[in-house]
């Protein structure tokens, strides 16, 4: 069957517009994550503000969502890493994990919410994404201090700040 000249130019487009949509889906696949731009910004300050432009600065450091539901919670988060972080190195000393040392014991503080008790848990190897690591010491410390209360934590157990 032969084809038209039309026929010919009407499916070289059709190729043509299918070939670039698979190259800009190969793109995306191959593009790094970024976070999602929003309305809402959150800071280290402890406050939330809705943002009437999204901007790179904020969402390339994770500190802005779509609601200010999402920004509340992220910052609760945030102030709670922030201050689990602080009690690590002021008790922890200088202690650093290192992930090449594999008798080197990292420590991390973990709720059972069955038996509603802090307790702490031993890694050689395994790195969890966002979790603080310390030294043996420290988390014991850690453990005793959140279960007494001396920690302070909210219902969905993340470290609160005591003014």
């Amino acid at each position: 069957m032969k084809l038209t000249k039309a026929q010919i130019e009407s499916r070289l487009a059709e190729i043509e517009k299918e070939s670039a949509e698979l190259r800009n889906s190969l793109e995306q696949a191959n593009k790094p994550w970024t976070p999602e731009r929003g309305g809402w910004v959150f800071s280290a300050l402890g406050t939330v503000n809705e943002w009437s432009s999204s901007s790179n600065e904020f969402s390339c450091r994770g500190l802005e969502r779509k609601t200010s539901g999402a920004a509340d919670i992220s910052l609760e988060r945030m102030i709670s890493s922030n201050l689990l972080q602080a009690y690590v190195h002021e008790h922890g000393g200088d202690w650093v994990a290192d992930w090449n040392d594999e008798d080197q014991r990292k420590c991390s503080v973990v709720y059972c919410f069955n038996k509603k008790v802090w307790w702490y848990v031993k890694s050689l190897s395994i790195l969890e994404a966002g979790t603080v690591y310390m030294n043996e010491e420290c988390a014991e410390k850690l453990r005793d201090d959140l279960n007494s209360g001396r920690v302070v934590t909210n219902a969905r157990m993340n470290l609160v700040p005591v003014k």
